[in-house]
């Protein structure tokens, strides 16, 4: 064990010695990590996401650099100083869905605390609310999203208006990327709906819908289980007097 344990920290020594032995040598390395990293992540091919088809992941191959570059691009982007990319990943409701979707919340969270300190320590100003904004909502709803990836682009579309996160949801339905319903929650002021409207008659304690929005189940009280249809607002299914273990 000590011989692979020397044996590793001479390696280290030597990589940084040859590698990142000043600061503009380990820019430009993690600019090339980043550039791998990306385009790995671009023939994932990510807009598939809001047609309501994410089980294409499932069904496809994912290659050892696809599946590292989805947690490791952001750092490498940060530790590079590419601001604007980094920006166009931390604000993208399609990579916080993704990622979450791999169970990398723990990462992204602290992606974006790195994201915040390297604005900071360079003295930029923009793109700081932008992320900060983000990084709130993923921490915010971190818990929900765990639950249901598929939820991303609906909660953010149901943030307070002038938050980054909805503003930009509000995008994705302007420009046609996003074909997903958008729900409005109840409990909240939006100006208007894509959905249909529909009234269970009971409080919701808890709801989920289907990737492609088609459908959302709801549980009321008074052990209540709803399967609505959002565009025609009908109940399809229910179910009483179950028991919530």
């Amino acid at each position: 064990d000590r011989c692979v344990q020397f044996k590793h920290a001479q390696v280290s020594r030597i990589f940084v010695a040859r590698l990142i032995k000043n600061v503009e040598n380990e820019i430009a390395l993690h600019r090339r990590l980043a550039d791998f990293f990306y385009a790995g992540l671009v023939s994932l091919n990510l807009e598939r996401l809001g047609e309501g088809a994410q089980r294409w992941l499932y069904k496809r191959v994912i290659t050892d650099e696809q599946a590292r570059g989805l947690s490791e691009v952001a750092y490498h982007a940060i530790k590079a100083r590419m601001m604007e990319e980094m920006r166009e990943l931390l604000c993208s409701l399609r990579f916080i869905e993704i990622r979450i979707m791999f169970a990398q919340l723990a990462e992204l969270l602290e992606d974006y605390r790195l994201a915040l300190q390297a604005f900071e320590v360079l003295g930029i100003t923009d793109g700081y609310h932008q992320v900060s904004e983000f990084y709130a909502f993923v921490r915010r709803n971190g818990y929900n999203l765990c639950l249901r990836p598929s939820n991303t682009f609906q909660t953010a579309a149901n943030s307070p208006l002038q938050t980054a996160p909805a503003v930009a949801s509000r995008a994705m339905l302007a420009s046609g990327s996003e074909n997903r319903v958008w729900m409005q929650y109840k409990n909240q002021e939006q100006d208007e709906v894509l959905g249909s409207d529909f009234d269970v008659n009971a409080p919701v304690l808890d709801l989920c819908m289907t990737p492609d929005s088609r459908f959302v189940g709801c549980v009321t009280e008074g052990s209540h289980i709803f399967i609505l249809d959002t565009f025609s607002g009908l109940v399809t299914s229910s179910f009483t007097d179950f028991t919530h273990e």
